[in-house]
């Protein structure tokens, strides 16, 4: 049912050219929400991918500080041992000199006593 050319507008028309405005608002106001969100989305994926990138560092970094540990702890070990090594030799020498000493002594009594 349309209005006569040139005739008043009727309150049905009337409605309808609102109706059909307030549609057309909400689909402004509805298509800048959608590109709001899809700015949002965009923006929290780059950030997702910063926070994956940084955990993926972070990783790298504390598997190159476990290696680094294993070095030093088995560098460790074998210093330690190179320590008891030299903790023998110098237990040993210090014995091998008081023989030593002791038998010298006993050679000096006996050209004593041979004298």
């Amino acid at each position: 049912v349309g209005c006569d050319v040139g005739a008043p507008a009727c309150d049905l028309c009337l409605s309808f050219q609102r109706s059909k405005e307030e549609g057309e608002q909400k689909v402004l106001v509805l298509e800048e929400a959608r590109a709001m969100a899809q700015k949002e989305a965009c923006e929290l994926r780059a950030s997702l991918r910063e926070v994956e990138q940084a955990q993926a560092d972070a990783r790298r970094e504390l598997q190159e500080l476990g290696r680094q540990v294993s070095m030093l702890e088995a560098e460790n070990r074998r210093k330690s041992q190179e320590v008891i090594q030299l903790q023998v030799r110098g237990a040993q020498g210090a014995q091998h000199q008081q023989q030593q000493q002791q038998q010298s002594q006993q050679e000096v009594l006996q050209m004593q006593r041979l004298a």
